[in-house]
């Protein structure tokens, strides 16, 4: 379950029996922001980068006992014929029981999207991409509705369920997709999700571009040379002036400019010990439809 914490989303994974959900809620209501997502796409003339943080995310497994913060790292990003990137902000993982103990609600973002892979023609195009995502979304979540009806998940959140992010090259230029849904409350059902087109806009140009997605507190305005936070990326990217400025970054350089501006993020949220992310690196293609990723 995704809560708001002020004007923070917090990722709530369920393991839960029925009576768990209010204990969970109860608990993760008090937490600060350790379990929100943030990703950021970094487009280059050289590649497109896709960022994520991997902070570990606490499950309450049983009202009867505390919640554990030994959790298994979540990863919220990944890899699709090496050639596309693919995250989750929001609900990644969910198991919710009904009352007489059978599974009401299983989802694991990570094996619906390898079921997806598994199936997807060999010269599948970004765009085609991001409309099978569109197609294959409410799928996993018909038990959430039947969770809702069943008045298991009684929260009226919209952001209990998954938006995805789609990125990969098409005709030698970096595209980036999200696929949202929202939750009908009153009739208990997840409408059709929307497909946006992020990256490029239009008019404006397609080897340059930065777009910092879901939680992102600390980094509001790291380009203006005013901010406390521009300050203090400055200080360990010293490029950050140029790149603001609309010059170019190697690859390298991008996924410092990532790597710096998650652990900005995780110390604003007072993540303990070394922040964990992953960068994906997709490499403009020479040619064809495609690209090759790292």
């Amino acid at each position: 379950m995704i809560v708001i914490v002020g004007n923070v989303k917090v990722v709530l994974l369920l393991r839960l029996r029925p009576q768990a959900v209010l204990c969970a809620l109860a608990i993760f209501l008090g937490v600060s922001a350790c379990s929100a997502t943030t990703v950021i796409l970094i487009v280059t003339r050289s590649g497109v980068l896709m960022g994520v943080d991997g902070k570990i995310n606490t499950v309450c497994t049983d009202a009867s006992a505390p919640c554990i913060d030994d959790s298994d790292l979540i990863r919220k990003a990944f890899l699709v014929q090496k050639r596309f990137a693919v995250a989750a902000i929001g609900l990644q993982r969910a198991d919710i029981l009904a009352a007489d103990g059978k599974p009401l609600f299983v989802y694991d973002f990570q094996t619906w999207l390898e079921q997806i892979e598994n199936r997807l023609p060999f010269d599948v195009t970004v765009s085609e991409l991001s409309w099978i995502v569109k197609v294959e979304y409410k799928k996993p979540l018909v038990g959430l509705e039947r969770a809702i009806r069943d008045r298991i998940v009684t929260r009226e959140d919209p952001n209990l369920i998954p938006r995805y992010i789609v990125v990969g090259y098409e005709t030698g230029v970096a595209n980036a997709y999200s696929i949202q849904a929202d939750l009908d409350w009153e009739h208990h059902v997840v409408r059709t999700p929307v497909v946006a087109h992020l990256f490029p806009a239009r008019g404006e140009s397609v080897d340059h571009g930065l777009i910092i997605l879901g939680h992102q507190s600390a980094l509001n305005d790291f380009c203006d040379p005013a901010t406390s936070v521009n300050r203090r990326i400055s200080q360990r990217f010293h490029k950050l002036a140029r790149f603001c400025s609309g010059y170019d970054l190697s690859l390298m350089e991008a996924k410092n400019l990532i790597v710096e501006l998650l652990n900005v993020q995780a110390e604003h949220d007072r993540v303990g010990g070394t922040p964990r992310y992953r960068v994906i690196t997709i490499k403009k293609p020479d040619a064809g439809r495609g690209g090759n990723a790292q």
